[in-house]
């Protein structure tokens, strides 16, 4: 009996060794790109797009396992998104234990790796994304209408519980991969790309969380991005988390010329050089699902940052940010940059940043010095001062397309301790009025010792410039503007662009004590007088940039001065009507008293100011 037990097991030995000897044999020379057709279209009917790859090999060993590999793989697009590949790979490897299967019943993939792997994300205008279309992809159709009867059964019957099968990966690894970002929303589209990327995923599972590590290249001729966490899968209504991420990026390496590239919008906008900088972020909950980001949590930091640009004569730094992020909004706490002696400070947020991007900021400005930070070298004017403000704007969108059209703002500004150089504006400005030839050198010769230097000066002193704007239509109102200088005072308002040109319009005066100087060395300015017996008159200032121009309204001073004749003479008139120029007879024997006197002299103004305004409907 033990002979014939030992001969069954000995025959059932050899037919399961001749018969996995013939399933290797079969594995081995069994060619299975015959099987690519019905390969191809399964996977196409699951994908909803197309799939192709180049060849495909199988290997089965009890020690290694299942092991496929597949060449030159590619997944088409969905139609909704354009043409080309959605993914692309040049070699893949997937390998199964068949000894985990058989002993232990589970699925344990030995390891997944993936090289030059090629992923684009489309993003259309109306928000949606390529990757969700795969959500939609290899369903069924509805079914038709139920029976209301049947229909409510269907609802109240509870669904049978589904086990999912225990799969295990010990790693999934992808090697000098790439990840495209376009987005169509921007015009023209932005696009962004990841490339030189490594990712390597640890300990699989369907049910519990898992480390992930990535390094990645952007904008960079090196890895400058570097970040990790724990990712999990919730398949209760299916979404993947990540969790404890800690992510970095080198700043110092990013290259303009590329950034220009990723973002057409910023050809032609100068962009700074920057030095250094580390970004870091920590996300404590990250949620993506097939309606988009459901859930994130996070906070970052800006430190030891540094940028120069070409306009400035110092670099920015040091540049300290803080932020925090969710699903909605953005905020940045604080953020500070040096500027040599000098600080600039902001703060503010951006709402629903994937879509509307909502934006508010506000700015404060201490003590910039304007001849340290500002290369002044190639104009011909220089200005001096320490610049102090606060500014506030409001905004949608980054396209610089239509940015400044949506930008709203205010503010003020104020310049202490001032200086023009290489410019005289009181003898630029006394040039231009025309009626008296080269009237800058003429009062110059007629001025005493002490006013002439006022005009030999070669620079302006500023003792004080104030000004509130107001930013709306891609331009900047100068709501007011008030400068006081040694020689001079200017009141007036206007506009300025972002292109640096800029154009006033207001009120230029001569203190009382220069003004009878001048008027005593040239009498043809009594006509510029005011009430106060200083010299003023309207003056138009525009330019661009370190170019100036100063033109005096010359029709509005000759209105001026027949404004002033003319009360002199109805004055002198008038004197003559109320019997001044008669005998002081009156006067000596005290008939009028003083109240009578001061009485006269108002009607007498206000005679005289009705005059005015009929003659000149004012």
């Amino acid at each position: 009996m033990k002979r014939i037990i030992k001969v069954i097991f000995i025959s059932l030995f050899i037919i399961a060794a001749l018969f996995s000897a013939g399933i290797i044999i079969f594995l081995k020379t069994f060619d299975f790109n015959r099987l690519k057709p019905q390969i191809i279209a399964a996977g196409q009917n699951a994908l909803g797009r197309s799939l192709d790859f180049s060849g495909l090999d199988l290997k089965l060993s009890f020690k290694n396992g299942v092991q496929l590999r597949l060449a030159d793989i590619a997944v088409g697009e969905h139609p909704d998104f354009g043409k080309g590949s959605f993914l692309e790979a040049k070699e893949a490897y997937l390998g199964v234990s068949l000894k985990e299967l058989l002993l232990k019943r589970q699925i344990r993939v030995l390891g997944v790796e993936c090289e030059s792997l090629r992923i684009s994300v489309v993003r259309l205008k109306d928000g949606r994304i390529n990757v969700q279309a795969f959500s939609a992809s290899g369903q069924p159709a509805a079914p038709a209408e139920e029976p209301s009867a049947q229909k409510l059964s269907s609802i109240n019957a509870q669904p049978p519980a589904v086990a999912l099968p225990v799969i295990l990966v010990n790693q999934i690894k992808v090697d000098n991969g790439r990840l495209e970002y376009v987005d169509y929303s921007f015009e023209p589209k932005l696009s962004l790309v990841f490339d030189k990327l490594m990712l390597k995923i640890e300990n699989f599972s369907l049910t519990d969380s898992f480390p992930i590590m990535l390094r990645a290249s952007f904008a960079s001729g090196s890895q400058n991005v570097f970040a990790q966490g724990k990712g999990q899968l919730n398949m209760s209504h299916p979404s993947f988390l990540l969790k404890d991420v800690k992510a970095g990026v080198d700043l110092s390496t990013l290259s303009m010329d590329t950034l220009r590239r990723y973002i057409p919008q910023l050809e032609g906008v100068p962009l700074p050089e920057i030095k250094s900088g580390a970004l870091s972020v920590s996300i404590d909950l990250f949620e993506a699902g097939q309606q988009g980001l459901i859930a994130l949590k996070g906070q970052g930091a800006l430190t030891k940052g540094s940028l120069r640009m070409k306009e400035l004569a110092v670099p920015i730094e040091p540049i300290e940010a803080n932020f925090t992020m969710s699903e909605s909004v953005v905020a940045l706490s604080k953020a500070s940059g040096i500027l040599g002696k000098g600080m600039a400070e902001f703060s503010g947020n951006i709402s629903d940043y994937l879509l509307k991007q909502d934006y508010s900021f506000k700015a404060t400005l201490t003590d910039i010095d304007l001849n340290e930070c500002i290369d002044q070298s190639p104009y011909p004017v220089k200005i001096k001062g320490l610049v102090f403000g606060d500014i506030e704007l409001k905004g949608q969108g980054f396209d610089p397309n239509t940015a400044l059209s949506r930008l709203t703002g205010n503010g003020w500004l104020e310049i202490k301790e001032g200086q023009l150089t290489d410019i005289n504006v009181l003898k630029m400005v006394l040039d231009k009025l025309s009626f008296v030839p080269n009237l800058a050198t003429v009062l110059e010769a007629g001025l005493p010792e002490r006013f002439k230097e006022s005009l030999s000066k070669k620079d302006t002193i500023v003792t004080s410039f104030k000004t509130k704007i107001s930013i709306s239509n891609a331009s900047i109102a100068i709501q007011s503007m008030n400068m006081d200088a040694e020689t001079f005072s200017f009141q007036g308002n206007g506009r300025a662009g972002f292109d640096q040109s800029y154009s006033f319009d207001g009120s230029f005066t001569i203190p009382q004590d220069l003004s009878s100087r001048m008027v005593a060395a040239v009498p043809e300015m009594e006509y510029l007088l005011d009430e106060a017996k200083q010299i003023r008159f309207p003056l138009k200032v525009s330019g661009k940039g370190a170019s100036i121009s100063f033109m005096p309204d010359v029709k509005q001073i000759g209105i001026g001065a027949i404004k002033q004749k003319g009360r002199q003479e109805l004055e002198k008139v008038l004197d003559k009507v109320l019997g001044k120029e008669r005998s002081n007879e009156d006067v000596s024997q005290g008939i009028e008293q003083p109240s009578a006197t001061t009485d006269k002299k108002d009607g007498k103004k206000q005679l005289i100011d009705s005059i005015m305004g009929t003659i000149f409907k004012e």
